[in-house]
């Protein structure tokens, strides 16, 4: 999901420089889109993340993108929900930190 809504924000942008309609395929897309968030800054403050702690990365992605929870989440990478939940709030405030600077 992080890697459709990112190609899509990148082809948002080209688009809009050069003046081209968007196609309701891309409204679609464009709906599914965390409200006041920029896409390419967040791709690579977790590209940035990633480099750091994958696991914290992927956690982020999980919950934020595609909406799971720390169960699910848990269950998937095979830690514990408590292990989820602090790599969330690390990685939230890591990503929050980056986008500030």
């Amino acid at each position: 999901m992080r890697h459709i809504l990112v190609d899509h924000a990148r082809g948002k942008q080209r688009r809009k420089r050069e003046g081209e309609k968007v196609r309701l395929d891309e409204a679609v897309i464009a709906a599914l889109e965390p409200p006041g968030t920029d896409l390419l800054a967040l791709n690579e403050a977790l590209e940035r993340l990633e480099a750091a702690d994958a696991r914290k990365a992927r956690v982020f992605e999980l919950r934020f993108f595609i909406g799971l929870s720390d169960q699910e989440v848990a269950e998937m990478l095979g830690v514990s929900v408590m292990t989820i939940n602090r790599d969330y709030r690390a990685a939230k405030a890591w990503v929050g930190a980056a986008l500030t600077s």
